[in-house]
């Protein structure tokens, strides 16, 4: 009750501050094959900076990713960020992607700690007057040893009508494709 009612009164009481998260997971392709993938409920912007900065390919260890929904946020976390740019820099895994200008697929692997991840995107459009702006998953695992897991994506199959299996409960909206100009990574 202590926390709702500190929350309510920020802002002049107006509540509290409020940040829509489409989803935790940020993803920048460095051509010809390098990917740096973060996990984190961070603002797009803080994610930007710190992936923009990039790893150093050679020395950089991926580290295994820790259950972000674990963490008890406050309104005063979500304000400061409770992640800061040099915490954030430990948590990407560098990764290798291959792209299907046929299929239009993003094919992403990493390892983290004993697990490899595999990520499979496909480039999509958000509607008619936008092109190629969007990645929408198509598969999403985990290998531990002999055991894989498949993340259930919440979608259906094309053959069954496409969409989401239950409406409004969409865990892997797609994301948003933001370019940059940023060239560093091809003067190494």
């Amino acid at each position: 009750m202590r926390k709702n009612a500190q929350s309510l009164a920020a802002v002049g009481g107006r509540g509290g501050h409020w940040e829509t998260i489409r989803y935790r997971r940020y993803i920048r392709l460095m051509p010809p094959d390098l990917c740096l993938v973060l996990q984190d409920a961070c603002p797009l912007a803080l994610a930007a900076k710190v992936l923009i900065e990039g790893v150093d390919p050679k020395t950089h260890v991926n580290t295994k990713p820790e259950r972000v929904e674990a963490l008890s946020l406050t309104a005063a976390d979500v304000g400061g960020h409770v992640s800061d740019a040099a915490t954030l820099k430990k948590k990407i895994c560098l990764g290798k992607f291959t792209f299907s200008a046929e299929t239009k697929i993003i094919d992403i692997k990493y390892q983290a700690g004993d697990d490899d991840w595999h990520v499979v995107v496909k480039l999509s459009h958000a509607g008619p007057n936008k092109f190629a702006d969007q990645l929408e998953w198509s598969l999403y695992t985990k290998t531990h040893g002999d055991e894989t897991d498949d993340f259930d994506l919440g979608k259906l199959p094309d053959w069954k009508g496409g969409g989401l299996k239950e409406e409004g409960k969409d865990h892997f909206p797609c994301m948003d494709l933001k370019p940059t100009q940023l060239l560093e990574h091809l003067l190494q």
